[in-house]
């Protein structure tokens, strides 16, 4: 399902806003984009996570879809308040499913940068351990 839906979001866009538009399907649009997010979360978060050890990858993998799944639940609820204030006929699903779409596509885009990050993970120095513990300074 990942595969389909990757493909219906870099080529077929027009589909999903017909669906959209037509209010079929959205639950399960919903969910195949709910997947997306969590799938490019997770390989991007995992990348970055690299820099010092597998357990952080692991804790990072966990950690960034379920921030990009809370960003996206708020804006949807934003979304659908601004689409009432300005007159738009939208209902809250189709509303919600625009929301998720956006953060869908910036979702394909962290996991097109992913390859890139793990590049320079791969080939940054193993960090010291002065710089390991400097975030928490900040």
């Amino acid at each position: 399902m990942p595969l389909s839906q990757f493909a219906r979001l870099l080529h077929r866009r027009e589909d999903i806003y017909q669906a959209i538009v037509e209010d079929r399907g959205l639950a399960k649009l919903w969910l195949e984009l709910a997947l997306v997010v969590i799938l490019g979360g997770a390989a991007y978060g995992a990348v970055f996570g690299l820099w010092r050890s597998p357990w952080l990858a692991l804790y990072v993998a966990i950690k960034m879809p379920l921030l990009l799944v809370a960003t996206s639940c708020c804006v949807m609820l934003f979304n659908w308040i601004g689409c009432r204030l300005l007159g738009a006929e939208l209902s809250f699903a189709q509303a919600g499913v625009l929301s998720w779409l956006a953060m869908a596509i910036a979702s394909l885009v962290l996991l097109g940068l992913a390859p890139i990050a793990l590049l320079f993970v791969c080939s940054a120095p193993d960090p010291s351990i002065d710089s390991r513990v400097t975030h928490n300074v900040i």
